[in-house]
């Protein structure tokens, strides 16, 4: 039977601190930034694909240099961000960020990467970019746990997670009509700004001196010092992260190409589409935190964080099944003005109409032809 966990003493900055608040705004500014940086390449893919010349294979080992990096690095991030300040951390990640993702604009022009090719110039700077934004949530957490009381940390980590919201639903439509306007270059040097004026602010906001300096508060007795690697809840937590993971990740990196490439929407329609999702996590990640810390604080801490991860990735996965088996005979034999109103298709609530689609999927089949 599991002993409930007392809630250790509030000791330590709160988040009603003026450096604790501008430290958690500042965070969520940077992450959003972040992960333009990160998604941007998925929304130029259909124009960046057509001018280089890569297939749907390259440009997936493009995509998967980010992670593969990001993936590799993520235990040297973690101890990179237990010796460096937070202001200088971070400071170097944007910079990082902004650096790389200006040369991946530069990929096949003149003296650029040519020794290389386009698709290994884009493979080592995705590669390189992940690298760099593998400490970003190692950093931040640390950062969050050294600023914020412990009942209050699940509500902050949910503001910084949920920014990830913004920079993704921001991304697909900014970069998309810069894109469409001109041109993908365009839209990547527009991305390298945004996080070269992150990291100046970072700079000029956050103050010289940093958490880590600062008293920490004294642990708990109770408080288990067995290592991670010697815990079964560490390996499930770091089982379970990995599949959500690679979920998320076909989400983040596909989807927008999925819709422009294989269901024939416009570059626009697509970006707007990608970003509702990201619109509602907006809500729904802070909204997480809150519950979060609710929580712990009537069970404890163990089932208190357990309580919003568990139902949510079980709702997710049944959301999957249902999106992954829809009802594809629903709308067999029906006329075209059918289509229109179909509820597989849902467009009409967007605005859009089936011009856009290829003569197959509208004649053919019918409605469950664009799910094959």
């Amino acid at each position: 039977m599991n002993t409930p966990v007392t809630v250790p003493p509030k000791l330590g900055l709160t988040t009603t601190d003026a450096t604790g608040r501008r430290l958690v705004l500042m965070l969520m500014m940077v992450a959003s930034v972040g992960y333009i940086c990160r998604v941007d390449i998925t929304v130029v893919a259909p124009r960046l694909m057509a001018e280089l010349h890569l297939s749907q294979p390259e440009m997936g080992r493009v995509f998967g240099a980010f992670l593969l990096g990001y993936t590799l690095f993520q235990i040297p991030s973690g101890w990179v961000a237990g010796r460096m300040t937070t202001r200088a951390l971070f400071l170097a990640l944007a910079a990082g960020w902004s650096a790389l993702t200006f040369c991946c604009a530069l990929v096949g022009r003149p003296y650029f990467g040519l020794a290389l090719g386009a698709l290994p110039a884009l493979f080592v700077l995705r590669f390189a970019l992940g690298i760099v934004a593998a400490p970003t949530y190692p950093a931040a957490g640390r950062a969050i746990s050294l600023s914020v009381l412990p009942v209050m940390q699940g509500r902050a980590n949910g503001l910084v997670l949920g920014s990830i919201g913004i920079g993704s639903a921001v991304a697909p439509p900014l970069l998309g009509f810069v894109t469409v306007r001109w041109g993908w270059r365009a839209a990547l040097v527009g991305a390298a700004l945004l996080a070269g004026i992150a990291a100046v602010a970072w700079r000029l906001v956050v103050p010289q001196s940093d958490m880590a300096a600062r008293p920490q508060p004294t642990l708990p007795a109770t408080r288990d010092h067995t290592s991670p690697l010697r815990r079964r809840s560490f390996w499930f937590l770091t089982v379970s992260y990995t599949l959500q993971g690679y979920v998320g990740y076909v989400f983040v990196f596909w989807f927008f190409l999925y819709l422009v490439q294989v269901r024939k929407f416009e570059l626009l329609q697509a970006a707007w589409l990608t970003t509702l999702p990201w619109v509602l996590s907006l809500v729904v990640i802070p909204l997480g935190g809150v519950v979060s810390d609710w929580a712990v604080e009537r069970w404890g801490s163990t089932w208190g964080r357990r309580s919003v991860p568990v139902p949510a990735m079980t709702l997710a996965a049944g959301s999957l099944l249902l999106g992954a088996h829809p009802q594809r005979d629903a709308c067999r034999g029906q006329p075209d003005s059918f289509h229109g109103a179909c509820p597989c298709h849902g467009r009409p609530l967007l605005g859009l109409d089936d011009s856009n689609l290829r003569p197959a999927q509208r004649n053919r089949r019918g409605c469950h032809e664009l799910w094959e």
